[in-house]
């Protein structure tokens, strides 16, 4: 029997998720249907075309939850809107404030 995957949300977009030996990384995204390649073909089968949203693995594994925390912080900034170190740091403490908020103690 498969157990159900276990969950825990970070915020609206991202939340970390367990299987026996790994914490991974979900985001939320959106989906077009009507954007894929194959989309003719599915929509003459009747598809709908309604956008929806969907959790994906963004395909880093991690042993812990720290390792995870930071890995999701480091995936943040990667894809971030920063262009300065500063603004860089600033979204560092954005994020080390969200989850001080999260877990109600000092991380």
């Amino acid at each position: 029997m498969t157990k159900p995957k276990r969950t825990i949300a970070i915020n609206s977009d991202y939340r970390l998720t367990f299987d026996d030996a790994n914490v991974m990384i979900e985001r939320l995204v959106t989906v077009d249907p009507t954007k894929a390649v194959n989309w003719a073909e599915k929509e003459s089968e009747g598809a709908d075309p309604t956008p929806r949203q969907e959790w994906r693995n963004t395909g880093k594994y991690y042993a812990t939850i720290p390792q995870a925390l930071t890995g999701l912080l480091e995936h943040s900034i990667r894809n971030g809107e920063a262009a300065t170190l500063r603004e860089v740091l600033v979204e560092i403490d954005a994020f080390r404030t969200h989850i001080n908020g999260l877990l109600g103690a000092e991380v």
